[in-house]
């Protein structure tokens, strides 16, 4: 009978742990803090607002990869989480859905650790890839290349996220996932 009260006590003490914490991640703030990286086709694009800006060489590159219809872009940004609960709120892991235009394209993990007090803010990294022409195969050059040059301005890319933290050495995952505003 002992047995049996300590499995039901650690029990709900688990439980109670993962019910804080998941309250804690609850109150934390997820918003964009910075663009850090925008490339196509090797091309830094983060500053262009025009072809102009370009160089003949960069120029090429990107023309090359119109032609074939090939155009990889790399985005790195930075999620601020700010702690606005009362007590530590603990990042493990942090699973992030990439959408365009509404449509999920690419989803991805990111296993960036963070430990945040009341009131402290962390950034959280986050790397994108993938090919425009892969994921918009209906669309025109030109919404292409407004979309690479700056695709959260553009309003077309939302990020999703779905924190998680580890109890008693399991991970335990955010019920649904957050909206990061931008």
């Amino acid at each position: 009978m002992k047995k049996y009260a300590f499995v039901v006590l650690v029990a709900f003490i688990l439980q109670s742990c993962i019910v804080s914490q998941t309250k804690r991640l609850a109150d934390c703030d997820f918003i964009f803090k910075e663009v850090q990286k925008i490339e196509a086709n090797g091309v830094d694009v983060k500053n262009v607002k025009s072809l102009s800006d370009l160089n003949m060489g960069e120029n090429l590159m990107l023309s090359k990869a119109l032609l074939l219809q090939k155009l990889p872009v790399k985005i790195n940004v930075l999620l601020e989480v700010q702690n606005n609960s009362k007590g530590k709120a603990v990042l493990s892991n942090t699973e992030w859905i990439l959408l365009l235009k509404n449509n999920e394209i690419l989803r991805g993990a990111t296993d960036y650790k963070m430990a945040l007090n009341t009131g402290e803010k962390g950034a959280l990294p986050i790397h994108f890839s993938f090919d425009l022409f892969q994921v918009l195969n209906n669309s025109e050059v030109a919404d292409l290349l407004t979309i690479a040059q700056d695709p959260f301005n553009s309003g077309a890319l939302t990020v999703k996220i779905k924190p998680s933290f580890t109890i008693a050495g399991q991970q335990v995952k955010y019920p649904g996932y957050i909206n990061v505003k931008y």
